[in-house]
């Protein structure tokens, strides 16, 4: 075997690293994006407790001073929460290195 055998079985520095997704960014919503995610399940997870809370009562579903605070407000949050820049990695590129191809 030669130089090129001894590279398909140690794992050089020149190939350290190749079969990881290529994404690191400084923006806030890469560094939080598990903190942003969690924040939206929450959010997400009280609307449904609600609606779940008050699907046999329309009348309590439908009052103004429950809706809001707790059917509204958690969307229109959580489409805020995803609009954070780097919270969603962009497309990659197509001369970025792609899985497996060493």
């Amino acid at each position: 075997m030669g130089q090129d055998g001894y590279d398909r079985f140690v794992q050089t520095p020149r190939s350290l690293g190749q079969d990881t997704l290529r994404y690191s960014s400084s923006s806030f919503g890469a560094q939080y994006a598990s903190l942003i995610f969690g924040l939206i399940a929450i959010l997400l997870l009280i609307r449904e407790i609600f609606s779940v809370a008050t699907i046999s009562n329309i009348a309590k579903a439908n009052n103004e001073h429950f809706l809001y605070p707790l059917v509204a407000l958690p969307e229109l949050l959580c489409a805020a929460l995803y609009t954070i820049a780097g919270v969603i990695p962009s497309k990659p590129r197509k001369n970025d290195i792609e899985i497996g191809s060493v």
